[in-house]
């Protein structure tokens, strides 16, 4: 999975924008030593990448590769099912807006799950 393959998943899932739609900023996604930069306006994400974008990043989740490999699986295993289950096992970090995460959890939950749709289909 690549930033530029979630953007264009999100782009086809309606729903999960309306959920979002109230969330806005750059929440930056460390898949191990890769840094993903996710430029989120009303629930879409309108740039994603790794460079770097302007303005400050409102939201940092960071975990090994390997976890997140995990994660993105079809059908994960316990304790790779969830962002929650992955912080309970102390292998993702969440730094920055705590209230972003927490007040629009289901978006960030889901927008962070769409790649086990692709991984799905793929199977």
């Amino acid at each position: 999975m690549t930033p530029e393959g979630l953007q264009r998943l999100v782009a086809e899932d309606l729903p999960l924008q309306r959920r979002g739609a109230l969330v806005d900023g750059v929440v930056r996604v460390d898949v191990g030593e890769e840094s993903w930069f996710l430029t989120l306006a009303a629930g879409r994400v309108e740039s994603a990448g790794h460079e770097v974008p302007a303005g400050p990043v409102r939201l940092r989740l960071a975990a090994p590769r390997a976890e997140w490999e995990a994660f993105w699986e079809p059908r994960p295993r316990p304790g790779h099912h969830d962002l929650l289950a992955l912080m309970r096992r102390r292998v993702l970090t969440v730094e920055g807006d705590m209230h972003l995460f927490m007040a629009h959890l289901r978006y960030v939950k889901d927008l962070l799950e769409k790649p086990r749709e692709a991984a799905g289909s793929a199977a």
